[in-house]
């Protein structure tokens, strides 16, 4: 069983995933990993290079992610390497944790896959001070428009949209109470 965390920028996807992980003695990852490791292979670089300038993951941070045409690039490019990393993850374990932060655009990346969705829904105060803490005020509210803009994309072509299977509500900055609840819970869905 793959159960896919997913959320907003800021949400605690990555600490819950890893604590979930831990609870339940079943491998995590990001998709943030897989797509690091797309942008090292050669012909990625190339690619960039020629349409861009760039070549690798800190160029591709300087160009315009709001940008559609950048968007599908990026995706065109780096698709391959980012599935065939999530096919062998997922093989790798009879269950494993696969955190996708914006499923509406990255679900596809699991939908051959038997999987459970769980969104990470964040109190909006916490969210601010989260990004906050992260980033300085320009790079928070980049990052918070660009995942909104991608979420409204991506629900207005009706692609990967499915409800969710399980919601963690993170209400308050202290992630770590419900874990062991948590891992309760997804342990009736473990093969």
């Amino acid at each position: 069983m793959i159960f896919v965390i997913t959320g907003p920028v800021c949400s605690g996807k990555t600490t819950i995933g890893k604590q979930l992980s831990t609870e339940m003695g079943i491998p995590f990852e990001t998709i943030d990993t897989f797509v690091r490791k797309a942008y090292e292979v050669e012909t990625v670089k190339t690619m960039l290079a020629l349409q861009y300038g760039v070549s690798d993951l800190v160029g591709v941070k300087t160009l315009d992610l709001t940008n559609q045409n950048i968007i599908n690039f990026l995706e065109y490019l780096t698709y391959p390497y980012v599935q065939e990393s999530v096919n062998e993850f997922v093989k790798s374990s009879k269950n494993v944790i696969l955190e996708i932060p914006l499923y509406e655009a990255h679900g596809k990346l699991v939908e051959h896959f038997e999987h459970k969705r769980i969104d990470i829904i964040i109190d909006s105060t916490i969210h601010i001070y989260r990004l906050y803490s992260r980033y300085d005020f320009h790079e928070a509210f980049n990052a918070l428009s660009r995942y909104n803009k991608r979420k409204e994309q991506a629900i207005n072509k009706n692609t990967c949209i499915q409800p969710c299977d399980y919601v963690i509500n993170v209400v308050n900055n202290d992630i770590d109470q419900k874990q062991a609840y948590h891992a309760k819970y997804l342990e009736k869905w473990l093969e």
